[in-house]
């Protein structure tokens, strides 16, 4: 039965390394293996004489190789994971492979492991690693390559080992006081001694670089402290702007602040707007707007105020019937100039509309009617005629007359 988690050094093994204690060749350790191989039941002589190790589920290529100073150990370290298994896998025997200067590759070492790793398949998120270390010793380490010590990561037992060899506190201790009679020295003052921790009382102002240091009890009682409220009763200069924490922006100076506009208004006094004024879009009207308006209205106002109204039976000119008001009126008797000839019976109204002054004409049906517009300085022509149309309610007339502009329609209250 085979000797368990001991490194073995192979017959092929062997023969490398007498060419490598010779000096005939280098030795360069290129690969480990871990394998699910049970070799557990071969003897020790039937493990020399190996060559291969299969099936191989997980190789490293080139494992680190390290000399470890304390006990001349050379120490071949391969670290495997389960990232490319699809299928999981007891790992009972694990080999190291080595070659000469010529690139001979031979079987130089195993273990077999009496507690197999298991390595699961991989789950595509976090591969799962086992570390195998074999060791052996070789006293022409100038012949063998060995790892950049830059590249080699530590295990808990290096570290462990290194640790072991440091000399301890204690040991350093009693070697010092076991050597005091050979020691030429007077011991120190220990109330003259600066230490790390507590405090430190000082005869004379400590210096660095012959500059003595600044006391706190020396320092101005007006010095400015970025923890707390502040104020500057004197002139401050900057060769840099303040930058405010919160924005990120520089403070303005005085300087900085840009010129208040000759065109800007000022609500206290009169202001020219040269480009015109608006509320909500609209453009303000102006007193000249307004008197314009007014003119406006006078003149139609005038119009009006110079027609003759009553009856007539002079065939006297409709259009010289003087109105005083806006309102109703008629005419008993034929005249000339009328909306609808010379016919008799004729009634109409006078009244402002939004944005001009209408009149309306009735013939004595009371279904023909036509319309004359003030235009802003006399009257336009009758329009022809329309008939009244009889309309279901206010707003189906405005909609109505408004679609059709032949005709002119009423409701019945």
């Amino acid at each position: 039965m085979a000797t368990m988690n001991v490194g073995i050094l192979t017959t092929a093994g062997k023969t490398l390394l007498d060419r490598v204690e010779s000096g005939q060749t280098k030795i360069t350790y290129s690969k480990m293996v871990f394998s699910s191989m049970d070799s557990s039941s071969f003897s020790d002589a039937q493990l020399l004489s190996l060559t291969l190790i299969t099936p191989q589920e997980v190789v490293i290529n080139s494992p680190q190789a390290m000399l470890d100073r304390n006990n001349g150990e050379t120490k071949i370290r391969g670290n495997g994971d389960n990232s490319a298994l699809s299928s999981g896998v007891y790992i009972k025997t694990y080999g190291v492979y080595a070659k000469d200067d010529d690139g001979n590759e031979i079987l130089y070492g195993l273990t077999v492991s009496d507690h197999p790793n298991y390595l699961a398949p991989f789950d595509g998120l976090t591969p799962q690693a086992v570390t195998y270390t074999y060791k052996t010793t070789i006293s022409r380490t100038d012949q063998v390559n060995f790892t950049n010590s830059a590249d080699i990561y530590l295990t808990d037992q290096d570290l462990k080992d290194a640790v072991s060899v440091l000399v301890t506190e204690t040991d350093f201790t009693a070697a010092i006081n076991a050597k005091q009679d050979k020691l030429n020295y007077t011991a120190a003052d220990d109330s003259k001694v600066v230490h790390l921790s507590g405090a430190n009382n000082f005869d004379t102002v400590p210096t660095v670089n012959n500059n003595p240091l600044l006391l706190a009890s020396s320092l101005p009682s007006d010095l400015a402290r970025t923890g707390q409220d502040q104020e500057f009763t004197g002139k401050n200069t900057f060769d840099v702007a303040p930058i405010d924490k919160t924005t990120g922006n520089p403070y303005i100076t005085k300087d900085g602040v840009p010129a208040v506009p000759s065109t800007l208004a000022d609500t206290t006094k009169p202001a020219n707007f040269t480009d015109g004024l608006q509320k909500s879009g609209k453009d303000v009207a102006t007193t000249a707007d307004v008197t314009t308006a007014i003119s406006t209205a006078n003149s139609a106002l005038s119009a009006i105020n110079g027609l003759k109204a009553g009856t007539n039976a002079d065939g006297a000119d409709l259009n010289n019937y003087n109105y005083n008001t806006f309102g109703n009126y008629y005419s008993s008797t034929a005249v000339t100039n009328g909306p609808f000839g010379t016919e008799a019976y004729v009634a109409w109204s006078v009244f402002p509309t939004d944005n001009t002054i209408i009149q309306v004409a009735c013939k004595q049906d009371g279904r023909t009617a036509t319309r004359m517009y003030w235009n802003g300085s006399g009257w336009g022509a009758w329009t022809l005629h329309q008939v009244f149309l009889q309309a279901s309610s206010e707003a189906d007339a405005i909609a109505k007359s408004k679609a059709d502009s032949n005709n002119l329609y009423y409701t019945v209250e």
